[in-house]
């Protein structure tokens, strides 16, 4: 059991208190963890994107069922977003699983590895080829993988480590040390264009044989880790039952901004375990456009509401806003990293300078309702079918497409910035479908990763509601996958990899 009572929870936080260590996950927090300021596909707006996270004192995920109320401030004004949930977005997730191998933990070893198998490798491998990870196991010295790879090598390669019958000297700040560097340097090589990484050092340990005299090393440790990027997060299990050595994972933890829980028991890895999963697949991505000249220089904070009241997080500086490792020099936007020039049209118009001409009433900052909405997320909507005959495909039945009615003038329109139709515009109907099949209302059979009936746009009174049809890659609304989501003026959507914005007037 984690923490499992209260006198436990004394016990620990008195040991830390004596020594003048402040505490790891002391109380509630939330934390950001990671901050991405891009030039967006609407000319003349930036994209911050920030993963952020919020834990009880016991390692729970704050809030449980994945409704959280957020507020989003950049340089002290609220702004607009979207949330979503990090194993559904573009976020790759870098770990390094440092475990001990030394003689403590000869008795112990293999059920531990059994339940890492079981608790952690095996619902990693379930949540898909975004989580990419390296074993390292230490005694004397430090054995393993110096590379991150898939969740299989990494089984193989816990399933290829020993403990040590007798360890004279301990490795754990050089094991630590070489996990930081391999999490840090994966994340500055995401395989996945325009994705966001997040390294992890996941520690396994007792934390013991750090003579007192190393213990500045062990903060300084935590320290570059967390000036890279890189969270430490701490499993302490001490088979001795040693509760001082359990320190330095809390020392690890509080200097580089990760958790720490800890184990009493072997009964107790479950929890633990289904904790950090949790906290791994579903860290809040939250999305928000502000004007390119307001970002650079000012603060990103974000507050979350929890049972113990509201959680602020630190703010976060915000750099100047790029297009991959650039800025878009002139008239031009970004797309997917790269910088493309705007078209204009003979006349002087152009869909793209008309976005520019309307771009100060599409993006307001306060409390219009449509914003009002677009704070609490993606959200799912009642739909009623399209009145379209019915066609099974891949196990789905989708409506087969219709000649497209006249669309209203006036009316809402996918704008594609992306492919070699980039600012054509298409108005907009209920039933409105998109994919590879014949007939469909937008056609994406030049996109290799479209589904045949990849996803529908239908609504309902004033509200439009872009729906997933079951595709194998999956519907994007301003960087997270969504199911079905309520859209709003501006929003950013990729089907496949078309890029497309919605747009009403």
């Amino acid at each position: 059991m984690i923490l499992g009572t209260r006198g436990a929870i004394l016990s620990l936080v008195a040991t830390l208190a004596v020594v003048g260590i402040a505490r790891a996950d002391e109380r509630d927090r939330a934390l950001i963890d990671r901050v991405e300021v891009k030039a967006s596909p609407i000319y003349g707006m930036a994209r911050v994107r920030a993963l952020v996270s919020a834990t009880e004192l016991k390692g729970a995920r704050i809030p449980h069922d994945f409704k959280p109320a957020l507020t989003v401030k950049i340089g002290g004004d609220k702004v607009a977003f979207v949330t979503g949930l990090s194993k559904n977005a573009e976020v790759e997730v870098e770990i390094v699983l440092v475990i001990a191998t030394t003689d403590a933990f000869k008795e112990t070893f293999e059920p531990i590895r059994e339940i890492l198998k079981t608790g952690l490798l095996d619902p990693l491998e379930k949540l898909g080829p975004r989580f990419r990870i390296a074993v390292i196991g230490y005694d004397s010295t430090t054995v393993g993988q110096k590379r991150l790879g898939t969740v299989a090598e990494a089984r193989k390669a816990l399933d290829g480590l020993v403990p040590e019958d007798l360890t004279s000297e301990v490795a754990l700040a050089t094991a630590v040390s070489n996990a930081v560097s391999i999490a840090a340097a994966a994340a500055n090589r995401p395989k996945l264009v325009g994705a966001m990484t997040r390294p992890v050092v996941i520690v396994v340990s007792d934390g013991d044989g750090i003579l007192p005299e190393s213990r500045p090393d062990i903060t300084a440790i935590g320290e570059a880790a967390a000036k890279g990027g890189v969270r430490v997060h701490g499993l302490g299990f001490s088979p001795g039952k040693h509760r001082r050595s359990l320190l330095t994972l809390g020392e690890l933890a509080k200097t580089s901004g990760g958790t720490f829980r800890w184990v009493q028991e072997i009964e107790g890895w479950d929890v633990a375990l289904d904790q950090l999963v949790d906290q791994l697949a579903h860290e809040y991505v939250v999305t928000a456009l502000a004007p390119l000249a307001e970002v650079a220089g000012k603060r990103l904070a974000v507050s979350i509401e929890s049972a113990s009241g509201p959680l602020t997080a630190a703010p976060v500086s915000l750099k100047a806003p790029k297009c991959g490792k650039v800025e878009c020099a002139g008239d031009a936007y970004c797309v997917r990293d790269v910088c493309i020039a705007r078209r204009r049209s003979s006349g002087g118009g152009g869909v793209l300078r008309w976005i520019l001409l309307v771009l100060g009433a599409a993006v307001v900052i306060g409390g219009s309702a449509m914003f009002v909405r677009s704070r609490r997320g993606p959200r799912r909507y009642p739909i009623k079918p399209a009145p379209l005959p019915s066609a099974v495909v891949t196990g789905y039945s989708v409506p087969v497409a219709a000649p497209a009615p006249a669309a209203r003038p006036g009316g809402p329109v996918l704008i594609i910035m992306s492919g070699p139709e980039t600012g054509r515009q298409v108005p907009l109907h209920h039933g409105f479908t998109l994919g590879k099949a014949p007939g469909s209302h937008l056609s994406l059979i030049q996109d290799g990763t479209a589904s045949t009936n990849h996803a529908q746009i239908t609504v309902d009174g004033a509200t439009w509601t872009l729906t997933d049809l079951g595709s194998t890659n999956g519907t994007f609304a301003n960087g997270s996958r969504v199911t079905s989501v309520a859209l709003f003026h501006g929003m950013s959507l990729r089907v496949g990899s078309t890029d497309l914005r919605f747009w009403q007037a």
